[in-house]
């Protein structure tokens, strides 16, 4: 075999080590979402309607969306969209980024002009795609209904400071056996 033809062999070897290990990364980023998704659904079960969580897996889209600002030129409008549908998946996504124009626009209605422009990033960009990693987040939301009515959830970006210290001081509290001491600082 001529040298070309070990290092092209050598190179494909490499990706295929590449992509065994970004799935492995996959799994084990998957078994703990499961773990506080798990964890969330027992204290939105214990605190009785009062307080509900729900754990988002790669909720944190912002880094994403920043490498692509950073490092392609032109509109990103359809692809900011795909990057923020709730089923959007980053596999998915640099995985059709490498395949091509043609899965980015079948699998994430991306236009041929913007998924051309992602498609024509350096391999080294493309590569890099893959490993973002995308945080969990998690949504903390309040019951404000009076006692006796239906249930209404306010998440806790919408409370004001009472009724996010009521929310927090009931998940503090949930599990825990030591006194909790509240200093009210003078005026």
């Amino acid at each position: 075999k001529s040298k070309r033809e070990q290092l092209h062999k050598q190179i494909q070897t490499l990706m295929d080590e590449r992509r065994n290990l970004l799935l492995e990364w996959d799994d084990v980023l998957s078994q703990e979402f499961l773990e506080l998704e798990r964890a969330a659904k027992s204290a939105s079960r214990k605190l009785r309607e009062q307080v509900r969580l729900a754990v988002v897996r790669n909720g944190n889209r912002k880094p994403l969306i920043e490498f692509l600002e950073s490092n392609m030129a032109g509109r990103k409008d359809q692809i900011r969209r795909a990057v923020e549908e709730a089923s959007f998946s980053l596999r998915d996504f640099s995985q059709a980024v490498m395949e091509g124009s043609g899965r980015l626009q079948a699998d994430f209605g991306i236009s041929a002009a913007q998924a051309e422009g992602l498609c024509q990033l350096s391999l080294d960009t493309r590569l890099a795609l893959a490993e973002i990693e995308l945080q969990t987040t998690t949504e903390v939301s309040l019951n404000v209904a009076p006692e006796g009515q239906g249930p209404d959830w306010k998440r806790l970006q919408d409370l004001s400071k009472g009724q996010k210290a009521t929310a927090l001081l009931l998940l503090l509290l949930l599990d825990s056996t030591s006194p909790l001491i509240v200093d009210q600082p003078e005026d």
